[in-house]
């Protein structure tokens, strides 16, 4: 993910990422959904209370499979419910320009890429 958009997380929500936080390991397309997330689970962490709510930091994302992983310290069921929620999500957008991926395709590098058809071609091309 391209720094200005990471940067813009970590001023948004400054008490969400571990000090030795590992990185934003995925491509911009998810940006969107990352931040909601990341919304969501500030407004849990701001209900509890402050010695506990540093226990619930982000440790990693990252784009595993095809898919976000959204990895934290400690977290709640809710939390859970709610990584999982954009964790599935995270399929069908394209991890490129943040676009519906629409109908998946067998692919060789299916495992390591979720890119919608366009971003798929202009790829091919530049390769």
């Amino acid at each position: 993910m391209r720094q200005e958009l990471q940067d813009k997380l970590r001023a948004d929500f400054p008490d969400l990422w571990a000090e030795r936080m590992d990185g934003f390991w995925c491509s911009d397309g998810w940006h969107d959904l990352i931040y909601n997330l990341s919304k969501q689970i500030n407004d849990i962490r701001k209900t509890l209370t402050n010695d506990v709510s540093s226990n619930y930091q982000v440790v990693q994302i990252k784009d595993k499979f095809s898919g976000l992983r959204y990895y934290m310290s400690s977290s709640t069921p809710e939390m859970n419910e709610l990584i999982s929620i954009a964790e599935n999500k995270s399929y069908d957008i394209c991890g490129a320009c943040g676009g519906e991926k629409g109908p998946r395709r067998p692919n060789e590098n299916a495992w390591k890429e979720n890119l919608c058809q366009n971003c798929e071609i202009i790829k091919n091309i530049i390769e």
